[in-house]
């Protein structure tokens, strides 16, 4: 859909505004936004709902709105008073009340009226109401014909017809020529992930239109995610080959990019709100291409609540399916019955069923038994249930017995099932089994599918009938479906369905067949990246060990980790460390050294957490050192590397440097280049201080030297410790192309934290841009997507927002809202001298001076002892400098200045990568307060050089302020 006004197209498929020809750089949320107010240009849309349905009603500051609505009347040149394109209604909201023109065909065409190809039109069943969204469906094909391919989504309620329209659409498509590829999501359990890309691959592959080349391509895909082998290596838990969930699905979508260059193609996917969490990843990768392709994909969906689904496979065109009102259903009526249907009837039909078409299929049906029992019906005549599991129950009440008992152990199968395979779960004579699916499917319960299975016509008929059964009655059905799918398991690889049916029968099931399924599921499961499978399969495992006599403890403890690292992959940082937790209780009762590392390393994957104590950790640590053999071997590499990395001991540059430097040794007198690389990266921490860039930077480069291919994630780390070090140095091109690697390292990692992270470096930089509303917004949204490492992401965005509040009006945040309250779980970050120092200049604030002045001598005392000699160095020191002139203490102004003297062109950051501008802004201020004022000058000047250099405008602003300052002290006295 294409929604012109003045000098502007709106292109909702593709996510392009262009003014004329040209397309207009424009924000994500700015564009839906503005989409938004369009869309729904006949109203006022209110603050509140423009924040639940752009923001997912997330909680965030109350500029959202406001800023999104700015930002989009400055792109569309609305200035001033004007109140077009985008008006206020005060006290109410935004209406949209330019004249717009809406269109469905390409670039440039606002306003003229697509033809329909033929070829629409009943089949089987009334088809009615549809007509604007075939309309839509077929412009988009047309479009994919000509090149221009593009991602549909249909959205509505069960039973609304997004199938149907679907199905209609595909007919269209075959009648051109074009072909179709079916992917069916299902939230049936045991289905492997990437389901439906299999079942695309499988038809690319079996298409003999296609060239040997093409089948080729869709095989090899195919194979990655359906071994054709049945034995299965278990996966590395150390950190994940770089990008390896990214290229598997790059190599997914591979073969249908080089197919659709050539000739056009429909790929049909239903009920996408069931796809697995990798199928959603690999249609995310090809949307954006699909506008530079022949290929139209057309995904169902149930619900696309705030838009979340829509917003990560974009750009995509959202089409809505409500019910049919009272006309449409009025002549629904008549053409399912074959009789005019009164009026007062349709719109009973209606009310009960709101428009419907599924339940309207079932209405039709009784109103029909209604007129052959007693004749022609009125509204008050026939008898409709009120609810949509009412039409089913009813629908199933018609079957016979038999059939109704083959059908029951169908829908413990699934929607959809093979009949050989319900055959031997039932055990029953092939024509009885038959002769009951001919039952079926003249009720139209079932219907056929390709390669001899069967499917439900609908899923609520399926889930009726499961509904229905007794707890015993279906453990029984899965414990038979499993005996029937456990010969060919190894086969097909059809492990996770085996261990579904098998944990669905505990404990009838044998608790050792659960187990030994659902780790082979599991691990298949870990193989292609499915990492919230694996660790659903992982737990299946750990119950079934529940109903075993005399499990064993070491397979315990390691499936516990496997679970636990499946967990922290998946995002749920939590779950994760109760696994570890469980792992770690059992390993220090039985001393297993190795396996203490193995948890520890799953709960310190990153050098990130160096500052951040972990007690479970250092007690895994200390006693795996404690019970391990003296020699160098893997686990003490690893060990001292944790142990350096954890606190105290990497709150003591040198003791960290020694426990890291440990671990080095070993790992270069075992020659293993992963031990190598692992013990460099744990080096890092104790790197970070000013004086010890040069060597961290030639630790990095050894890292990026090493590692791959393929890289691994500790190239990401490489990268990571580049950008701050060269973030302190100043050198601001190369510190963000350090940024840029890693952000490209997180991309292919698929790893919420790491995309995370880069967002949030990348927001910072607004601050210092002095786009103050920008990054207020922007750090809401990152902590609005950090659920699964909440209690982290809280103590950034504290740290934002203070960093924000000093840019903004030189004054910190309250104390409570910095996290120093006995109350807040991150109380630890009271300790580090950076967060003392903050506590000190709001102490200052607060006028609380001899809270202040006791934070600043113990910090400066002793040559800056308790200041640890890491990247927040410079930070901590130009915070005492601020607190030492602000509260005329000149002793320690003196030391200050003599400490940061050697720094003057560094930049002074935090562990979070927050700045406080170049370090000779700071000289400059100490000197003048020490009466040096060509000393200041000096220094002020190579402050707003340096600054400028950075990008960073705050400072350089603040700069010049004092730079004018002394002038004109200068100029009075």
């Amino acid at each position: 859909m294409i929604f012109a006004f003045g000098e502007f197209e709106l292109d909702v498929r593709l996510c392009v505004l262009r003014r004329g020809s040209e397309p207009v750089a424009v924000q994500p949320k700015v564009f839906d936004t503005l989409r938004y107010l369009i869309e729904h240009r006949d109203r006022v849309v209110s603050k509140a709902e423009l924040l639940d349905v752009v923001w997912d009603g997330q909680r965030l500051s109350g500029v959202a709105v406001p800023w999104s609505i700015r930002h989009a009347r400055r792109v569309l040149g609305q200035v001033g008073v004007d109140r077009q394109p985008i008006e206020t209604v005060r006290g109410r909201g935004y209406r949209f009340a330019a004249d717009v023109r809406a269109s469905s065909d390409g670039p440039g065409s606002a306003g003229k009226t697509p033809t329909l190809p033929p070829g629409f039109g009943p089949a089987g069943e009334p088809f009615l109401g549809r007509e604007a969204v075939m309309r839509r469906l077929a412009d988009a094909l047309e479009a994919a014909q000509r090149g221009h391919g593009s991602l549909c989504l249909l959205v509505g309620d069960a039973g609304i017809g997004k199938t149907r329209c679907a199905g209609e659409l595909a007919t269209v498509a075959r009648q051109a020529g074009v072909a179709v590829s079916m992917g069916r999501c299902t939230a049936t359990e045991g289905v492997p992930a990437f389901w439906p890309w299999i079942r695309v691959l499988r038809d690319l592959n079996e298409d003999r239109k296609l060239s040997g080349e093409d089948r080729n391509e869709a095989r090899a895909a195919l194979d990655r995610l359906v071994p054709g082998s049945g034995t299965v290596t278990r996966p590395s838990q150390a950190p994940g080959v770089l990008g390896s969930r990214f290229w598997l699905s790059e190599a997914v979508t591979r073969p249908l990019r080089q197919i659709s260059r050539r000739r056009p193609r429909v790929l049909i996917f239903e009920d996408l709100h069931a796809a697995d969490e990798g199928s959603i990843e690999v249609l995310s990768l090809l949307a954006p291409d699909l506008a530079q392709s022949h290929l139209l994909v057309i995904a169902t969906s149930r619900d696309d609540v705030g838009g979340r689904l829509s917003r990560r496979v974009r750009p995509c065109d959202v089409v809505l399916l409500s019910g049919l009102d009272v006309a449409d259903v009025e002549r629904y009526l008549a053409q399912a019955t074959g009789h005019a249907a009164p009026h007062d009837l349709a719109q009973f039909v209606h009310d009960r069923t709101g428009g419907n078409p599924l339940f309207l299929k079932e209405a039709a049906r009784m109103v029909l038994a209604q007129r052959e029992a007693a004749g022609p019906a009125r509204g008050g005549d026939v008898t409709l249930p009120d609810v949509a599991r009412g039409f089913m129950h009813d629908r199933i009440a018609t079957l016979r017995a038999d059939t109704r008992d083959v059908l029951d152990a169908a829908s413990v199968i699934g929607e959809e099932f093979d009949l050989a395979v319900l055959g031997r779960a039932i055990d029953l004579p092939t024509d009885l089994l038959l002769s009951c699916m001919d039952s079926a499917l003249e009720s139209r319960i079932v219907e056929r599918r390709p390669r001899d299975t069967f499917a439900f016509a609908h899923a609520l008929l399926r889930d009726a009938l499961y509904d229905g059964l007794s707890a015993a009655r279906r453990a029984r059905l899965h414990r038979g479906v499993a005996a029937a799918l456990q010969g060919r398991a190894a086969i097909d690889h059809r492990f996770r369905a085996v261990a579904y049916h098998l944990h669905q029968a505990l404990p009838d099931a044998d608790p050792r067949e659960v187990e030994r399924y659902s780790r082979l599921a599991g691990d298949d499961a870990m193989r292609v990246c499915a990492y919230a499978d694996a660790a659903e399969l992982y737990r299946w495992a750990i119950s079934a060990r529940g109903h075993e006599g005399a499990p064993d403890v070491r397979a315990t403890c390691e499936l516990l980790m496997s679970a636990a690292y499946a967990e922290r992959q998946a995002g749920r940082v939590n779950e994760a460390r109760d696994y570890c937790g469980r792992a770690i209780e059992i390993a220090t009762r039985m001393n297993f050294g190795d396996l203490l590392v193995k948890a520890a390393r799953s709960l310190r994957p990153t050098v990130w957490l160096a500052p951040v104590p972990d007690p479970l950790v250092l007690d895994a640590v200390e006693h795996a050192l404690e019970i391990l053999p003296p020699d160098a071997s893997a686990a003490r590499v690893q060990a001292y590397g944790l142990l350096a990395n954890l606190p105290p001991h990497s709150s003591d540059v040198e003791r960290s440097r020694e426990l890291s430097g440990r671990a080095l040794q070993m790992a270069r007198e075992l020659g293993d280049r992963s031990l190598l690389l692992e013990a460099l990266v744990r080096a890092f921490p104790a790197l970070t201080g000013p004086a010890a860039i040069d060597q961290l930077l030639a630790a990095s480069d050894e890292v990026l030297r090493l590692d791959g291919p393929p890289a691994s994630w500790w190239s990401a780390e490489a990268f990571l410790a580049r950008y701050h070090a060269l973030t302190q140095r100043g050198d601001a091109v190369q510190a963000r192309r350090a940024l840029d690697a890693f952000g490209e390292c997180a991309k292919l990692l698929r790893i919420d934290e790491a995309t995370w992270q880069y967002d949030r470096l990348c927001a910072q930089h607004a601050i210092y841009a002095g786009d103050f509303e920008l990054a207020e917004l922007r750090f809401a949204e990152l902590f609005a997507r950090s659920e699964g490492f909440r209690e982290y992401a809280a103590f950034h965005y504290a740290a934002q927002m203070n960093a924000l509040s000093w840019a903004r009006s030189g004054r910190p945040l309250l104390v409570s809202v910095l996290g120093f309250g006995a109350d807040v779980a991150w109380q630890w970050a009271a300790s580090i001298p950076a967060f003392r120092a903050e506590r000190m200049m709001a102490a200052i604030a607060g006028g609380e001076t001899a809270v202040a002045a006791a934070e600043l001598d113990d910090l400066v005392r002793d040559d800056f002892r308790r200041v640890t000699r890491d990247i927040g160095y410079l930070y901590t020191l130009v915070r005492l400098a601020q607190g030492a002139i602000g509260l005329g203490r000149r002793d320690a102004a003196t030391a200050l200045y003599e400490a940061l003297r050697p720094y003057a062109r560094f930049n002074a950051v935090n562990g979070m990568s927050l700045g406080l501008g170049c370090v000779a802004y700071y000289l400059g201020l100490l000197a003048r307060f020490l009466g040096r004022p060509a000393d200041a000058h000096e220094h002020l000047e190579a402050a707003i050089a340096a600054n400028v250099q950075l990008g960073d405008r705050v400072h350089e602003q603040e700069a010049r302020k004092a730079l004018a300052e002394d002038a004109g002290a200068g100029a009075g006295s």
